[in-house]
């Protein structure tokens, strides 16, 4: 089963599961959704907390790349996990417990048009 967002003309966002599905007279682009949800997480850390928290993280599985970085957060990460619900207890019982995390803020790609300089073939 392939599960697919329908985008119309009209600015309606629609989301199926199942094979191909026919809307009559409606504009619509089928795209193939993966199976896997991607999320951005942004960390605020405890300063003197840094290399602990990144040696934890890089032990999560479900944590793809650590960055340490400038600017308003102290670690972006990305995670590969299998559904939002899979996202959430991640979050819950993994990440937020590690010592000298403060706080999060994420992002759940919707869509990915590039990756590692190659464009994406629908």
């Amino acid at each position: 089963m392939i599960a697919s967002i329908l985008v119309s003309n009209s600015d309606r966002l629609t989301i199926r599961a199942g094979p191909r599905v026919y809307l009559p007279n409606s504009q619509f682009v089928r795209r193939t959704m993966p199976r896997d949800v991607r999320v951005f997480l942004n960390l605020f850390v405890e300063s003197k907390e840094l290399e602990r928290v990144t040696e934890n993280l890089t032990r999560l599985p479900e944590v793809t790349d650590v960055f340490e970085v400038t600017g308003e957060y102290d670690i972006v990460c990305m995670l590969k996990v299998e559904n939002i619900l899979a996202f959430r207890e991640l979050l819950k019982n993994k990440v937020l417990k590690i010592s000298g995390v403060k706080s999060t803020v994420s992002s759940v790609v919707l869509y990915t048009h590039k990756r590692e300089g190659k464009p994406i073939a629908e």
